[in-house]
């Protein structure tokens, strides 16, 4: 059983980049009254979360649905090399403490060629997960284009994306 947790923002400490983290928790979301929320009405979510060397932290949503969605959950456990004997399903306890490589993307939310503003009259600029790598012992950790580690603190390339909130089906508010 995974044990339960309450949150109201999901923490994003890490900068854009690839870091070399630990799983320091699983949880499955819920809300305030401890009742799992569901995903569109009908699929569980796990919240993940990860902390690197300089104890900063991530969290990522996955999404239990069966297809898509979940396999980026299914690749992150298996970047972190846990075991899942045949038969079971994953367990927090399994996961605790297992390393991987994680490369964080920054999504920015614009209206057309404007950023969107948050409530803190600041763009919205959301972090998630977008690709994981296994450690291997002895071996550095990956290289890809983009990282704003290879270039001077710039993110670009695949560490960068957009979100256009002007199209019809993205025409929600933010925050």
């Amino acid at each position: 059983m995974l044990p339960e947790t309450v949150s109201k923002k999901r923490i994003t400490e890490m900068p854009t980049g690839t870091h070399l983290a630990i799983i320091s928790s699983v949880a499955i979301l819920m809300d305030a009254d401890k009742k799992p929320i569901m995903i569109e009405n009908k699929f569980p979510g796990l919240i993940v979360k990860f902390t690197n060397n300089s104890k900063q932290q991530h969290e990522q949503l996955y999404v239990m649905d069966n297809g898509i969605r979940q396999k980026y959950f299914m690749n992150m456990i298996t970047a972190a090399q846990v075991k899942i004997p045949e038969g079971e399903k994953v367990k927090a306890k399994d996961c605790i403490g297992k390393r991987l490589w994680i490369s964080i993307q920054e999504c920015h939310h614009i209206n057309d060629d404007t950023p969107v503003l948050g409530f803190d009259n600041l763009p919205v600029i959301e972090y998630y997960i977008f690709k994981v790598y296994p450690v291997i012992e002895g071996k550095p950790g990956p290289s890809i284009l983009g990282d704003p580690a290879l270039n001077n603190g710039i993110a670009s390339d695949s560490f960068v994306t957009y979100k256009n909130f002007s199209l019809p089906e993205n025409n929600k508010p933010v925050n």
